[in-house]
């Protein structure tokens, strides 16, 4: 559960979005948008955004613009994942009435004027700190590697095209580069780190002054997503499978008789993102199987 009373004394000009805030600097540049707590027990983003709005209301903002926001504010203070849907199974094209689908339209607009987007998450399950990324092909996909996390998640298993239901899906869609960052476990994430982390990809970006040259890029492995796998109405996985654990060709993953039936890897994978029982959500993403792509 956190308390958001100090986020009510900032003093930042309005967007006329709750829990957003923004901050030009003095000269033009890129727009980078950072997110935190789209689900409401990842609290390292709310911690990083608070950060940066430190930052931003002294003044150390020298180039383009900067938009920091928080995502689910009732999940936030509740400490739950999501009150009625995942947030980030809410930026797609329907507009419903829950309080994520409220919420995410309002955030919309704000994404929408995004070059790049830091939103940042924990996993359920212990993890190391990775990046997930719909498009790293995009013209400002060279950031990526200053970002200092050496292992990048993307493909059409990891964000399909037409319907985009993730945040940095969203981004990509309407022309910016979306990038997700796992701070690894959420019970135990790397806020020092990742927060550095950021300061580097902000300082590369221009948003933030700092010596370039002393920032080094990390050599990255991508892994190629290439089956998200989706709960049916009786989904049960073989075992309780973890983050980045390696799966050999023919493994039996999980058994759907209403869904996928026998969920089997076709090739040598890793799987990524596995819910527990209890995080199990009917016509959610259930697990991501990727497999290594080449050099």
């Amino acid at each position: 559960m956190k308390n958001l009373n100090s986020f009510d004394q900032v003093e930042l000009p309005e967007m006329g979005i709750p829990y957003a805030w923004k901050c030009p600097g003095k000269e033009k540049g890129l727009t980078v948008t950072v997110l935190g707590g789209v689900h409401g027990n990842e609290t390292v983003g709310v911690d990083i955004v608070q950060n940066l709005l430190l930052k931003m209301m002294q003044g150390k903002v020298q180039q383009g613009v900067l938009q920091v926001a928080l995502g689910n504010i009732e999940a936030i203070k509740q400490g739950k994942r999501f009150i009625e849907k995942d947030l980030n199974r809410c930026f797609g094209h329907p507009k419903g009435k829950s309080i994520e689908e409220i919420r995410a339209n309002q955030l919309k607009p704000l994404l929408m004027d995004t070059d790049v987007l830091l939103d940042i998450h924990g996993t359920i399950k212990p993890s190391k700190a990775f990046l997930g990324s719909p498009n790293p092909d995009h013209k400002l996909g060279s950031i990526l590697p200053y970002i200092g996390l050496p292992t990048l998640i993307t493909g059409e298993g990891y964000a399909a095209k037409g319907n985009p239901i993730y945040s940095d899906a969203f981004v990509a869609e309407a022309g910016g580069l979306g990038i997700t960052i796992e701070a690894g476990w959420l019970e135990d994430p790397k806020v020092m780190q990742i927060q550095k982390n950021i300061h580097d990809a902000l300082v590369m970006l221009g948003i933030f002054e700092g010596d370039k040259s002393k920032i080094t890029p990390v050599d990255m492995q991508i892994w190629d997503a290439y089956w998200n796998v989706i709960a049916g109405e009786n989904f049960e996985f073989t075992k309780d499978w973890q983050n980045f654990q390696e799966v050999p060709a023919g493994t039996l993953i999980a058994t759907d008789p209403e869904g996928n039936g026998d969920v089997v890897t076709s090739q040598d994978s890793i799987i990524l993102f596995p819910k527990s029982k209890a995080n199990l959500v009917v016509g959610n993403e259930a697990c991501i199987i990727a497999r290594k792509k080449a050099a």
